[in-house]
């Protein structure tokens, strides 16, 4: 086969059954993408310095609000998202989102069974007497308001209360200069389960990817396709970042590999013009929009691939402590205990549909992103997240001691 990269198969060269399945994933990648970019443009955050003296807390609907108490008579409200709140009581240095979260649940009940919340007057009580007294004079807040708020009335949502440093990127344009570069490459979106996706979108963290249009199989029996992810949040929820990633096509087993480039948001104080802000908001990611589309060239390239692919290769017949592993990656804070202890039983029992065989450091990965979908699965996206990217450090660190030998 003449091909640039190793291991491959390409679209145009499979069966009719396997050009079926191809197609079935690419058409749900298709209309997976379609639904992201819409949210993404439907969602654009607005963005509003807040004076901290003047804020006003309350409770609708179970929901904190927080008002812009500007003392002109058009007070603006909005509720405030669980993020965002975490943000701000983390910034009194007092409270924690932890701890805030537990005391607005907090309730009694009196002899008639009746239920008095009053936790939620109690956070309320703090969040106006830190705020009152607090050096800190000015915040940034970001808002969205989505299409179902606008139709039914309801106030836009802070999901970022960020500091006025704050180095504010849309991760609009930033997405689609990905995509446009990845596209050069002939990557395309590809969905093969309805769950476990490589692309997503929360609240406050999105992740987009594409993926080379074909299979690659690094060892007999183990075929895999291989992409590139860009992650961001746009509401202090995370760094940008652009990863390789590599998911085998049996059981979605995905593992995402280190960050190529990390921007942490920081810059210059907000500007009380807002015109101003806006042209340095709209350069800065202008700015970030071509780095990421240089880094996603330099990523998707044959050499790096095929490194990907020896890297698989070599890790297939690596033997490993599997258990010793887990055990190192919990206290290197990627697993929780309980964590380390399902993993670990699903490396000894799952069977080889569910992950590859052997003994080795390429299955001890797949058993990390196995146990990712299973959390995927009871809803937790965020640790799945997180577990997802365990298995590409595995992988990665693997690569880093073992360079020589893997680029020989």
């Amino acid at each position: 086969m003449t091909t640039l990269y190793q291991s491959a198969e390409q679209f145009t060269s499979f069966t009719d059954s396997k050009k079926a399945k191809f197609g079935a994933m690419l058409e749900g990648g298709k209309a997976q993408a379609r639904n992201f970019f819409t949210r993404l443009q439907d969602e654009l955050p607005k963005d509003k310095p807040l004076n901290t003296k003047k804020m006003e807390f309350d409770v609708r609907d179970n929901r904190i609000i927080l008002r812009d108490g500007n003392g002109n008579g058009d007070k603006q409200e909005w509720f405030l998202h669980k993020n965002a709140l975490s943000q701000m009581v983390t910034k009194t240095d007092v409270l924690t989102g932890g701890v805030a979260d537990k005391m607005f649940d907090c309730f009694s009940k009196d002899e008639e069974g009746n239920i008095e919340p009053w936790g939620q007057e109690l956070l309320l009580h703090n969040l106006r007497t830190i705020y009152s007294k607090t050096e800190r004079e000015r915040v940034l807040i970001r808002i969205v308001q989505t299409p179902a708020d606008k139709e039914q009335g309801r106030p836009g949502e802070i999901r970022g209360f960020l500091s006025d440093r704050y180095r504010r990127l849309n991760s609009a344009p930033i997405i689609e200069a990905f995509a446009a570069a990845a596209k050069k490459f002939d990557c395309v979106p590809l969905v093969n389960h309805p769950k476990f996706r490589a692309t997503y979108y929360t609240d406050i963290k999105i992740g987009f990817s594409m993926f080379l249009p074909m299979v690659f199989e690094p060892v007999p029996g183990e075929v895999i396709v291989i992409g590139i992810m860009v992650e961001s949040s746009d509401y202090g929820a995370g760094a940008l970042t652009v990863r390789l990633i590599c998911q085998r096509i049996t059981c979605t087993n995905l593992a995402i590999m280190r960050d190529e480039l990390r921007k942490v948001h920081l810059g210059t104080r907000l500007s009380e013009d807002i015109n101003f802000s806006r042209e340095t908001y709209e350069s800065d990611t202008k700015t970030m929009a071509l780095a990421v589309a240089d880094i996603t060239n330099a990523l998707i390239n044959p050499e790096r691939i095929n490194r990907q692919i020896a890297t698989i290769q070599a890790a297939a017949s690596e033997k490993v402590d599997a258990q010793k592993l887990y055990q190192d990656l919990r206290r290197n804070g990627f697993l929780l205990k309980a964590d380390a202890e399902s993993v670990s039983r699903l490396y000894a029992e799952a069977d080889v549909e569910l992950m590859p065989p052997g003994n080795t450091l390429w299955r001890a990965s797949n058993a990390l992103s196995l146990f990712a979908n299973t959390l995927e699965e009871d809803g937790h996206t965020d640790r799945a997240l997180d577990v997802r990217h365990a298995a590409g450090f595995v992988l990665d660190e693997f690569e880093k001691k073992n360079e020589k030998k893997i680029t020989a």
